[in-house]
């Protein structure tokens, strides 16, 4: 674990030792170099060191799950215990704190992006993120990761959009929504890419590299790349409040939602029984048992089995998901049909009907298959 203050030597492309003392390629025998080699490439961001030794304290694979970690189960019980009180109440309350976990994000996205645009290597960031490589585009891998994004970040096959518009009234403009969390949750993508590539253009002025030696993405990006690029601002624990008070934030707007989902499924299946009175009992069950679930990825090899379940069960299985939801709509259901209660629903046509017919029907079935294809790459 070193501290990457190596900028000067970096521009001499050459490499520091444990002793901090720079070393140029000419100038020390080639055993001597491969062993700088072999250290620099072995060696990790204190954030990155500290992330996966002191607070995951991870283990070597999988296989070796170790004991539970105290520290992350408490704060996933206090999270559930979070989730649980503000959906007590029903939609209601689970509506006033959406307002905050939905709009405070935006706030500190901003924050961070003034900040951001203050500090050297901001306009090198800003550049690779708006610089097409238009070269990717012929990778399917790339059209498969993009489509994995708008699922992901969209979440129409999750079963919360569903499950919080069925409280809407029924002659809900639910046009003009879609058209509006379709629309916002894409320039959001592309507002907070502004705000990690301004920082990440700065940690790689500070490292005397280049961006893309930098960026990364996951947990990598969140735990460990932009901690330690925020550790570097003037006034650093005030920034990386803000940022980890964003990620709760975006995690418990999260957790409302699925729990929501969950929830209403089993109600709405029993609703004689579970309506009124035994909602926060079916509530209480549901938090109880998604945290029991959750314990496991507080051992000592958690990481690894939330990017098992993230991989095989959070990803490419939306899209399954979504080529059944919209098969079963436009085939099975009717196309017409589906047109004609969005019409008794508005009191007028979603315009232009023959272009729903065929996005419903064919682009939108052919594009998540060449999506599966190309993600599955």
């Amino acid at each position: 674990c070193r501290d990457f203050d190596i900028k000067n030597c970096t521009l001499l492309e050459g490499l520091v030792d444990s002793s901090r003392t720079c070393h140029i390629k000419s100038e020390v025998s080639d055993s001597f170099w491969k062993e700088l080699e072999l250290m620099n490439t072995n060696s990790r961001l204190p954030a990155d060191e500290y992330f996966h030794k002191r607070v995951l304290d991870i283990s070597t694979g999988i296989h070796d799950l170790g004991p539970i970690n105290w520290e992350l189960a408490l704060c996933l019980l206090l999270a559930w215990v979070c989730v649980f009180f503000v959906l007590l109440r029903g939609i209601k309350s689970f509506g006033k704190a959406v307002y905050f976990t939905a709009l405070f994000p935006y706030l500190i996205l901003t924050i961070l992006l003034i900040r951001s645009a203050t500090l050297p290597g901001f306009v090198d960031g800003i550049m690779f993120y708006l610089t097409p490589q238009w070269s990717k585009l012929t990778e399917a891998s790339v059209w498969g990761d993009a489509a994995m994004q708008i699922f992901f970040s969209l979440s129409p096959c999750w079963g919360g959009l569903i499950t919080l518009a069925s409280y809407n009234r029924f002659h809900n403009n639910c046009f003009r929504d879609a058209v509006i969390v379709a629309t916002g949750n894409v320039f959001t993508a592309f507002f907070a890419g502004f705000v990690i590539f301004g920082i990440i253009g700065f940690m790689a002025f500070e490292l005397g590299t280049t961006v893309d030696k930098v960026a990364t993405q996951g947990a990598g990006l969140a735990f460990a790349v932009y901690p330690e690029a925020v550790a570097r601002l003037p006034i650093a624990p005030l920034w990386s409040i803000l940022f980890f008070v964003m990620l709760l934030t975006l995690g418990l707007g999260t957790q409302f939602t699925v729990l929501e989902t969950v929830v209403t499924t089993i109600v709405d299946l029993w609703p004689h029984k579970l309506r009124g009175k035994n909602h926060k009992w079916v509530l209480l069950a549901s938090a109880t048992v998604m945290f029991l679930l959750g314990l496991i990825m507080c051992t000592n090899g958690g990481m690894y089995v939330l990017q098992l379940i993230d991989t095989y069960a959070a990803t490419f299985s939306a899209l399954i998901i979504g080529m059944a939801e919209v098969c079963v709509i436009a085939w099975h259901y009717g196309i017409d049909r589906f047109l004609d209660d969005i019409k008794l629903m508005l009191g007028h046509d979603a315009p232009p009907r023959w272009y729903w017919r065929f996005v419903w029907k064919f682009f939108t079935p052919v594009i998540i298959v060449v999506s599966y294809l190309g993600f599955s790459k």
